[in-house]
């Protein structure tokens, strides 16, 4: 996606509605989000797009964390043949007030962290 580029799959939820408590949830995509991002990703085609979430807040700190599951198809990089792939990809995201977020700041992991 291009800066000022509408996103292809958009799934905006208001930050006031989001809970302590985690919340899931699905999303799927529509065939048109499919071949947008298709497009994006230069796949021959997306057949299914989905995600099973989870989000909770802490603070002003958002957290969601899931899976994403697709079955695509991607020109082979010889011949450029239809491939047909799975994905299924673990996703976490914090999302931080842009205020708190210091890009040039280190942060400490331990064996527990994801």
């Amino acid at each position: 996606m291009s800066e000022g580029s509408a996103p292809e799959f958009p799934h905006p939820i208001k930050l006031d509605v989001i809970e302590g408590k985690p919340r899931a949830f699905k999303l799927s995509a529509s065939p048109v989000e499919r071949a947008a991002l298709a497009k994006r990703f230069g796949l021959i085609g997306i057949q299914t797009f989905t995600s099973a979430l989870s989000i909770h807040r802490e603070g002003q700190t958002v957290h969601l964390k899931g899976t994403i599951t697709a079955k695509v198809i991607a020109p082979c990089v010889a011949t450029g043949d239809p491939v047909p792939l799975a994905i299924k990809e673990p996703l976490t995201i914090r999302f931080v007030p842009v205020e708190t977020f210091a890009p040039d700041s280190e942060i400490e992991l331990d064996a527990n962290d994801d």
